[in-house]
Order: structure tokens, then C-alpha cells, then sequence
């Protein structure tokens, strides 16, 4: 399943990152429509938007991912040692 959120298309595996963070639909729209920061990324051909907590990775008008955007959130949510869905906190 994706999900057309204003001309992005929201990938399954953002929306399951989503839905593992308790990210609202309406901070994933502000992030796409009025983030912090846009930069290129490292891992994928697109930009990272970035906005407060979260930031999201968007390849050709498709979000492919949702992180958190600092080592803050990363820590608060895993802790040390825990992981879901392929994530893990590897500490500071």
C-alpha cells in the first residue's frame, strides 16, 4: 500500500517507519512542505528533508523513509540495546 500525501508518494516502508514512531501524517506534510533543511543524502539519489524531530527521505517525489532527525531522538526512542524494524541505536 503507499499513500499520496500533497504530489509525494508515501512509500510502505515509510509509512511502517511512520506508524513505529507515532509520526502524524501532518508532520510528515510539514516536513516535505516547509522543513529546516534540505540536503542531499549519502545513501539514497534524493534529499533528506528535514523538519524538528524528524527528518524524511524523499527520492524523485517519493518518501522512502522516516527518521528521526538527531541522536536525541534515536536514544529516546530505542534506548541502548533495543532495535525494531531494522533500527538500532548504536550509542553516541
Amino acid at each position: 500500500m503507499t499513500m499520496c500525501l500533497e504530489g509525494y508518494v508515501i512509500t510502505p516502508h515509510a509509512i511502517d517507519r511512520a506508524l513505529d514512531m507515532g509520526v502524524a501524517g501532518e508532520e510528515i506534510r510539514q516536513c516535505l512542505l516547509n522543513p529546516d533543511s534540505v540536503t542531499k543524502s549519502r545513501k539514497h539519489k534524493g534529499f533528506n528533508h528535514r523538519a524538528g524531530r524528524i527528518t524524511c527521505g524523499v527520492v524523485q517525489h517519493r518518501v522512502v523513509t522516516v527518521v528521526w532527525s538527531s541522536k536525541e531522538g534515536w536514544r529516546d526512542d530505542l534506548g541502548e540495546g533495543h532495535a525494531y524494524g531494522g533500527r538500532t541505536y548504536r550509542g553516541d
